[in-house]
Parts: structure tokens; C-alpha cells; sequence
């Protein structure tokens, strides 16, 4: 599949789905979130950021050797530690607004974990349609965030 028709599909199977749309971060763009939001918001978020190298894992085991193993494989290694755990990374990213520790996912939190690891146990390339459903927005989330976290 070309990149075109690959944008193309993602483009389609995202409609209604796009996280920048949802109430949450329009109002985090803004810069109107409630005291707290960020802190409930990582509470809940550090349960799929710990999930992702098993993701990234599960997926790489289950391709053949070649080009889109060792692409995964590289994403892997850059969430263990470029420059270092992306983990370690968002629990410092929680502990500044303010996020509790050991706080439990919660049903829905628990159902977007479930989504990924079925993916990846149906097939790797279904785990890699998840996977890429969420790191295409990843971009565009991350340079909308930034503005309001330094905002005031």
C-alpha cells in the first residue's frame, strides 16, 4: 500500500475519532482546563504509555525479519530509552501537575489497553493499524500541548 493510499485509510478510519477534536484537548488547547484535569488526565494516560512496549514488543515478535520488524524494533528502543524511558518521561510530566501515584485505570483506560493488546494478538499488522491510528495524530497532539502548558 502506497503512503497516499495508507493516509488515505487512516484518514477515513479516524473520522469522528480525531483526539484534538474531543471536548478534553480542545479545552487543554485553550487553556481552560479545570485545576486538576491534567493531574486526573495523567493518572489515567500512564497506564497506556506503560502498555506501549509490550505493544511495540508483541508486534515486532510477530513480523518477519526485515524492514518494518526493525522500524518497530527502533520505536522500541527509543521508548526504553531515548534519551531516556518515554515512561520515566511522563512520570516526570505527572508529577508537575500534580498526578497521584498508584492511582488505578480506570474501566475505560482498562478497555484502551484491552484494544491494543487484541490487536496484537489477532495479528501484527492489526496491532500496527492501532498503533498507527494513534501515532499519526501523536504530532499534531504534541504541538498543540505545548503552547498551553507554557501559557501563564
Amino acid at each position: 500500500m502506497a503512503r497516499t493510499q495508507l493516509d488515505a485509510a487512516l484518514a477515513v478510519a479516524l473520522t469522528d475519532r480525531r483526539l484534538l477534536e474531543h471536548p478534553f484537548y480542545r479545552r487543554w488547547q485553550a487553556g481552560t482546563l479545570e485545576p486538576g484535569e491534567l493531574a486526573r488526565y495523567a493518572e489515567q494516560y500512564r497506564h497506556v504509555e506503560a502498555s506501549l512496549p509490550g505493544t511495540l514488543r508483541a508486534i515486532a515478535d510477530g513480523l518477519p525479519a526485515g524492514r518494518a520488524r526493525s522500524l518497530v524494533e527502533a520505536n522500541l528502543h527509543d521508548e526504553l530509552s531515548e534519551p531516556r524511558a518515554h515512561v520515566a518521561m511522563f512520570e516526570g510530566f505527572a508529577r508537575v501537575v500534580g498526578a497521584e501515584a498508584g492511582v488505578p485505570a480506570t474501566q475505560r483506560t482498562n478497555e484502551l489497553v484491552a484494544t491494543y493488546e487484541a490487536a496484537t494478538t489477532e495479528s501484527p499488522l492489526a496491532g500496527l493499524g492501532v498503533l498507527a491510528a494513534y501515532e499519526c495524530q501523536a504530532a499534531a497532539i504534541a504541538q498543540s500541548k505545548g503552547p498551553s502548558l507554557t501559557a501563564g
